[in-house]
């Protein structure tokens, strides 16, 4: 008997042996599986502090999203808790190692201040961007931080407001943020990477016209000057490209800020700025897009204010930066988009956007009024000419089963070709036109001045 209740015994536990292993193996199974996918980990982390954002916005500052209002200090210290969540994302791997950085945790945080920018009042966003200012530049010089991440810190200061952008209206840069770029800018330790996305704000935040405070002007002028005068660089660490791009936006910088001269400099001294601009344009050494862009800056400037403007110099720069434009040695197809927009600014600054302004209504005299009206004449040929449309590319088909004879005669040539043939004759044509305009009107340069550098020539 006792052997009996022995065997009922065993079997009762095998029978729960057999039911509780595949149990243990399947909660081991999901656990490997767990610790094999640390994406889903690091996603749980994204999660974690998804919700701790969606709870402050329902409850501290579901009343602060809706009127823009700040009534208590809670509040106050849960709006700064939001962007700092905000700004922790960014530094989550989740985000960082795939484009959700960007174009998901960066949207969403703008979308954020957008929210409160809509509001009537206007203290919730102001605390806001203002709490943003404090903490991304410290995000920017964190080492420790991967490029990224600080990358997009050092674009999300150029892209803080002080208004937000409306179906109508364009959003407008926090002054506070310029001063912070022109740090990081200026810092000759700081890599470029960073420096390059904080120029980018500068630049958006010189055409907006926000830079009022004239100890901000002159120091921003003074920083887009010597960038754009960038020597090369010797340790290799900036391309060729780049640093062409860089001494482009300080150009534009340049012109947005509208002061041919330093702050500061004497009247009866050269205009520093728009001397420096215009030798850039007319060095035939320097890449063309800067050329075009040193030439747009001159053109933004209260030229009618400068005394003794040289005004046949000018025109002369212009024509040449024309010519040099469209005889330059490389296939006409696929340059003419850029050389067209380079010609039809340039034709803009010689006589404005209705044809009765830029250099030509400076001109006082007939003669000059006349030596310019030729140049104009030939550089609105040449934009008629680069307007031209060529026809879209031929498709070639061929039908199944279809017998190719060898001996038949050549096809006739694609008539894309043949536009960019003509138009290859028809603005060299051109070219010769302004060449021999440079040569009846030669610029004899000015006698050599010492170069005042942007730090000895502001006035005393």
């Amino acid at each position: 008997m006792s052997r009996v209740k022995t065997l009922v015994v065993l079997g009762v536990v095998l029978v729960l042996l057999a039911h509780t292993c595949p149990l243990q193996a399947q909660r081991s199974k999901r656990s490997r599986s767990k610790s094999a996918d640390p994406q889903k980990q690091l996603r749980r982390e994204d999660l974690k502090i998804n919700s701790q954002i969606a709870q402050l916005r329902g409850n501290q500052l579901q009343r602060v999203f809706e009127t823009g209002s700040l009534a208590t200090d809670e509040q106050r210290q849960a709006l700064r808790q939001l962007c700092d969540l905000h700004l922790q994302r960014m530094t989550l791997p989740y985000n960082y190692q795939s484009d959700r950085l960007s174009r998901t945790v960066v949207s969403a945080l703008l979308n954020e201040l957008r929210t409160l920018g809509e509001q009537n009042n206007p203290d919730a966003h102001d605390l806001a961007v203002r709490h943003l200012l404090s903490r991304l530049p410290q995000m920017v010089r964190d080492e420790k931080l991967p490029v990224v991440v600080r990358l997009n810190a050092a674009l999300l200061i150029g892209e803080l407001n002080q208004q937000e952008p409306s179906a109508t209206q364009p959003g407008v840069p926090l002054p506070q943020a310029t001063g912070v770029l022109l740090d990081l800018v200026e810092d000759e330790k700081m890599p470029w990477v960073y420096r390059l996305a904080a120029l980018r704000g500068l630049v958006r935040h010189a055409a907006s016209g926000v830079v009022q405070d004239p100890q901000v002007q002159a120091r921003l002028q003074q920083t887009a000057l010597k960038l754009l005068l960038l020597p090369q660089d010797e340790k290799q660490t900036l391309s060729e490209d780049l640093r062409t791009w860089i001494r482009s936006r300080a150009a534009k910088i340049l012109g947005s800020l509208r002061r041919p001269r330093l702050h500061g400099q004497p009247l009866d001294q050269p205009p520093v700025v728009l001397t420096q601009l215009l030798q850039v344009a007319r060095n035939s050494q320097e890449p063309l897009l800067l050329r075009v862009a040193a030439l747009q800056a001159v053109g933004r400037m209260p030229l009618e204010q400068v005394q003794n403007l040289d005004l046949k110099l000018l025109a002369h720069t212009i024509v040449q930066t024309a010519y040099d434009a469209i005889t330059r040695k490389a296939p006409l197809e696929p340059m003419l988009p850029q050389i067209r927009a380079e010609v039809i600014q340039l034709l803009l600054l010689f006589q404005g956007p209705e044809g009765q302004g830029g250099v030509m209504a400076m001109a006082r005299d007939e003669q000059t009024r006349k030596v310019l009206d030729e140049a104009a004449k030939g550089l609105q040929r040449v934009a008629q000419l680069l307007m031209r449309r060529p026809p879209r590319p031929r498709r070639r088909t061929n039908p199944e089963n279809q017998v190719i004879d060898d001996t038949q005669e050549e096809e006739p040539e694609d008539p894309r070709t043949q536009f960019f043939k003509k138009l290859a004759t028809d603005l060299a044509a051109e070219a010769e036109a302004l060449k021999a305009w440079l040569e009846k009107n030669p610029i004899q340069p000015p006698a050599a001045q010492a170069a005042q550098s942007p730090q000895n020539s502001t006035a005393q």
